[in-house]
Protein backbone atom coordinates (compact mmCIF):
# COMPACT_ATOMS: atom_id res chain seq x y z
CA UNK A 1 0.00 0.00 0.00
CA UNK A 2 1.38 3.29 -1.22
CA UNK A 3 1.12 6.60 0.49
CA UNK A 4 -1.59 7.77 -2.41
CA UNK A 5 -3.36 4.33 -1.91
CA UNK A 6 -4.84 5.57 1.95
CA UNK A 7 -4.95 9.69 0.99
CA UNK A 8 -7.09 10.33 -1.79
CA UNK A 9 -6.14 14.01 -2.02
CA UNK A 10 -2.54 12.82 -2.32
CA UNK A 11 -3.49 10.90 -4.66
CA UNK A 12 -5.82 13.98 -6.77
CA UNK A 13 -2.67 15.70 -6.38
CA UNK A 14 0.15 12.90 -7.55
CA UNK A 15 1.26 13.42 -11.21
CA UNK A 16 0.31 10.89 -13.81
CA UNK A 17 0.88 10.12 -17.13
CA UNK A 18 4.48 9.62 -16.48
CA UNK A 19 4.72 6.10 -15.02
CA UNK A 20 8.12 5.06 -14.11
CA UNK A 21 10.04 6.44 -16.76
CA UNK A 22 10.01 10.28 -15.60
CA UNK A 23 10.67 13.12 -18.08
CA UNK A 24 14.44 11.50 -19.11
CA UNK A 25 12.83 8.10 -20.12
CA UNK A 26 10.22 10.12 -22.35
CA UNK A 27 12.17 12.22 -24.11
CA UNK A 28 14.50 9.18 -24.91
CA UNK A 29 12.52 8.39 -27.41
CA UNK A 30 12.40 11.93 -29.69
CA UNK A 31 15.66 12.65 -28.69
CA UNK A 32 16.54 9.23 -30.35
CA UNK A 33 14.80 10.09 -33.88
CA UNK A 34 16.53 13.50 -33.87
CA UNK A 35 19.85 12.24 -33.29
CA UNK A 36 19.81 9.85 -35.81
CA UNK A 37 17.90 12.24 -38.24
CA UNK A 38 20.91 15.11 -37.36
CA UNK A 39 23.58 11.77 -38.22
CA UNK A 40 21.65 10.61 -41.64
CA UNK A 41 21.79 14.94 -42.46
CA UNK A 42 25.52 14.76 -41.77
CA UNK A 43 26.33 11.73 -43.76
CA UNK A 44 24.05 13.91 -46.75
CA UNK A 45 25.35 16.42 -46.29
CA UNK A 46 29.29 14.65 -46.55
CA UNK A 47 28.33 12.88 -49.41
CA UNK A 48 26.87 14.03 -52.44
CA UNK A 49 24.15 11.74 -53.76
CA UNK A 50 24.93 13.60 -56.69
CA UNK A 51 27.69 11.50 -57.29
CA UNK A 52 27.38 8.39 -59.99
CA UNK A 53 26.00 5.31 -57.62
CA UNK A 54 26.73 6.30 -54.32
CA UNK A 55 23.40 6.25 -52.67
CA UNK A 56 21.84 3.60 -55.27
CA UNK A 57 19.10 3.87 -57.62
CA UNK A 58 15.20 4.34 -57.32
CA UNK A 59 13.58 0.75 -58.69
CA UNK A 60 10.59 2.46 -59.48
CA UNK A 61 12.52 5.27 -61.43
CA UNK A 62 15.02 2.41 -63.25
CA UNK A 63 11.86 0.13 -63.90
CA UNK A 64 9.42 2.23 -65.25
CA UNK A 65 11.19 5.64 -66.21
CA UNK A 66 8.65 7.92 -63.86
CA UNK A 67 9.90 9.24 -61.09
CA UNK A 68 8.01 7.71 -57.56
CA UNK A 69 6.56 10.72 -55.08
CA UNK A 70 10.60 9.91 -53.11
CA UNK A 71 12.86 10.55 -56.19
CA UNK A 72 15.42 13.30 -55.47
CA UNK A 73 14.48 13.32 -52.21
CA UNK A 74 18.16 12.32 -51.26
CA UNK A 75 19.39 15.19 -53.20
CA UNK A 76 16.84 17.69 -51.93
CA UNK A 77 17.94 17.13 -48.74
CA UNK A 78 21.68 17.41 -49.61
CA UNK A 79 20.64 20.57 -51.27
CA UNK A 80 19.17 21.98 -47.80
CA UNK A 81 21.84 20.93 -45.93
CA UNK A 82 23.54 23.30 -48.28
CA UNK A 83 21.24 26.23 -47.78
CA UNK A 84 20.12 25.60 -51.50
CA UNK A 85 16.11 25.85 -50.91
CA UNK A 86 15.49 26.45 -54.87
CA UNK A 87 17.83 23.79 -55.80
CA UNK A 88 16.16 21.32 -53.43
CA UNK A 89 12.89 22.19 -54.50
CA UNK A 90 14.02 21.30 -57.90
CA UNK A 91 14.90 17.89 -57.09
CA UNK A 92 11.42 17.35 -54.80
CA UNK A 93 9.14 19.67 -53.87
CA UNK A 94 7.39 17.62 -51.62
CA UNK A 95 10.67 17.44 -48.83
CA UNK A 96 10.99 21.20 -48.69
CA UNK A 97 7.97 21.44 -48.02
CA UNK A 98 7.71 18.43 -45.35
CA UNK A 99 10.75 19.51 -43.71
CA UNK A 100 9.92 22.63 -41.80
CA UNK A 101 6.34 20.44 -41.06
CA UNK A 102 8.33 17.39 -39.49
CA UNK A 103 10.84 19.52 -37.39
CA UNK A 104 7.19 21.10 -36.39
CA UNK A 105 6.09 18.03 -35.43
CA UNK A 106 9.56 16.65 -33.70
CA UNK A 107 8.93 19.88 -31.80
CA UNK A 108 5.57 19.22 -30.27
CA UNK A 109 6.50 15.60 -29.67
CA UNK A 110 9.26 17.14 -27.23
CA UNK A 111 6.90 19.46 -25.81
CA UNK A 112 4.67 16.46 -25.21
CA UNK A 113 7.09 14.04 -23.63
CA UNK A 114 8.65 17.16 -21.58
CA UNK A 115 5.34 17.93 -20.19
CA UNK A 116 5.63 21.10 -21.43
CA UNK A 117 2.43 21.75 -23.47
CA UNK A 118 -0.78 21.97 -20.74
CA UNK A 119 -3.47 21.04 -23.44
CA UNK A 120 -2.23 18.40 -25.35
CA UNK A 121 -4.18 18.18 -28.49
CA UNK A 122 -4.64 15.15 -30.59
CA UNK A 123 -3.87 15.21 -34.73
CA UNK A 124 -6.90 14.79 -36.82
CA UNK A 125 -7.80 11.22 -37.67
CA UNK A 126 -8.14 11.70 -41.16
CA UNK A 127 -4.76 13.15 -41.43
CA UNK A 128 -2.80 10.37 -42.53
CA UNK A 129 -5.29 9.59 -45.13
CA UNK A 130 -5.02 12.97 -46.32
CA UNK A 131 -1.13 12.72 -46.11
CA UNK A 132 -1.46 9.26 -48.14
CA UNK A 133 -3.71 11.12 -50.75
CA UNK A 134 -1.29 13.94 -51.57
CA UNK A 135 1.78 11.64 -51.50
CA UNK A 136 0.15 9.90 -54.56
CA UNK A 137 -1.29 12.67 -56.33
CA UNK A 138 2.13 14.68 -55.92
CA UNK A 139 3.65 11.31 -57.26
CA UNK A 140 1.16 11.35 -60.42
CA UNK A 141 1.17 14.84 -61.14
CA UNK A 142 5.08 15.03 -61.29
CA UNK A 143 4.75 12.56 -64.24
CA UNK A 144 2.86 14.46 -66.26
CA UNK A 145 4.64 15.55 -69.46
CA UNK A 146 3.07 19.24 -69.09
CA UNK A 147 4.17 19.54 -65.07
CA UNK A 148 7.33 17.20 -65.57
CA UNK A 149 9.25 20.52 -66.33
CA UNK A 150 7.99 21.87 -63.00
CA UNK A 151 8.18 18.84 -60.50
CA UNK A 152 10.21 16.40 -61.96
CA UNK A 153 13.28 19.21 -63.83
CA UNK A 154 16.34 16.71 -63.00
CA UNK A 155 14.86 14.02 -65.47
CA UNK A 156 15.13 16.14 -68.38
CA UNK A 157 12.05 16.75 -70.83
Amino acid sequence: MTLTDSDPEAAARAPRGRGRRGRAGALAAPLGVGAGLLAAGAVLAVRSPHDSGSYGFCPILLLTGGACPGCGGLRSVHELTQLDIAGAAGYNLLVVIAAPLAVLGWGLWIARAAGWLRHQRRLPPALPWVSLVLLLAFGALRNVPALRPLLTPWLGP
